[in-house]
């Protein structure tokens, strides 16, 4: 299975690197748009995020709307193989290049997620059942297992939504998923407060 998520990881970060900056721009405001547009947006007081790389979709819209909307920001910071922890974000010139060469909240100001956090999940390829095909290096498996709080979803483009992708036990599903032309939420998993609606 390894092969087969890696194969699947290679080509589909290729296609994402073949887009011109203009449509990852359009794509980007176009996703800003539908996921705060969501009520569990409006109603969410923390927002755990990230900082785009490597072609992703473009986050730094709504790094930025959650702060100007009054909302408590965090992003990750690495902690050791396969570890992370999020930290608070009071502006953006707080960011420093870390792990990878993303940057990464700086000074350090701990917080946790709630029911109502949502937090954003970067991946390669989700599929229709919520599964989610990340990098490899299991770091945010291992923390949704610390904090199982919050609620899922994944950020792509359309062509990283796949009908299914390869999973194992271990590896997390997303409670919904926003690209720049749709928002889907998948089965309810026990303890979120997103809506489940039939995709």
């Amino acid at each position: 299975m390894t092969e087969e998520k890696d194969r699947l990881r290679k080509r589909l970060i290729h296609r994402r690197k073949e887009l011109s900056e203009q449509q990852r721009k359009e794509a980007g405001a176009a996703a800003e748009e539908l996921l705060c547009s969501l009520p569990v947006w409006k109603e969410a007081g923390q927002v755990f995020a990230y900082c785009d790389c490597s072609g992703e979709m473009p986050t730094g819209g709504i790094l930025r709307r959650a702060l100007k909307e009054g909302k408590v920001l965090a992003l990750p910071k690495v902690a050791g193989p396969g570890k992370m922890d999020f930290f608070q974000v009071g502006d953006i010139s707080e960011l420093k290049p870390g792990a990878y060469g993303i940057l990464e909240p700086e000074p350090l100001r701990p917080v946790f997620p709630d029911a109502g956090t949502i937090l954003l999940l970067p991946g390669t390829a989700f599929d229709e059942n919520g599964y989610r095909l990340g990098y490899g290096g299991g770091f945010y498996d291992r923390y949704t297992s610390r904090y199982p709080e919050g609620i899922r979803i994944g950020l792509g483009y359309s062509f990283q939504l796949l009908q299914t992708i390869p999973h194992e036990d271990w590896d997390i599903r997303a409670d919904g998923l926003v690209t720049e032309d749709e928002v889907r939420f998948f089965a309810k998993r026990k303890g979120c407060k997103m809506p489940a609606i039939p995709v």
